[in-house]
């Protein structure tokens, strides 16, 4: 069950933001998402990093669809980095679900 006064001191601090900061931040300074994906072993910890931030989102939109909605803003960072070795396909799922408004804003190029 998520933490409904976690999420909402999260909301008011506008950690969504933020955290898609940390997220894209490695990418913009001009790590490869390829390498990501590659394994490499000198990434690890900022993959784990990474995963950390995800989990974070994770937790922050649970059940919240206010919170989801201020993430969706950051839908095409989010597919950007999936399939990439990360941990944003379960972010994602939790992102929809149980969410009728985000779910009727999927179209065919999001399939």
């Amino acid at each position: 069950a998520p933490n409904r006064l976690m999420q909402k001191l999260l909301r008011e601090l506008e950690a969504i933001p933020l955290v898609m900061q940390l997220v894209q931040l490695p990418f913009s300074r001009g790590i490869s998402l390829d390498w990501m994906a590659s394994g490499d072993p000198r990434l690890e910890k900022l993959k784990k990093i990474l995963n950390l931030g995800y989990r974070l989102l994770k937790q922050i939109v649970k059940g919240d669809t206010a919170a989801a909605v201020d993430l969706h803003h950051f839908l095409p960072i989010l597919l950007q980095q999936q399939g990439r070795g990360l941990a944003n396909t379960i972010t994602l799922k939790e992102l929809f679900i149980g969410k009728r408004k985000l779910l009727s804003s999927i179209g065919p190029d999001l399939i």
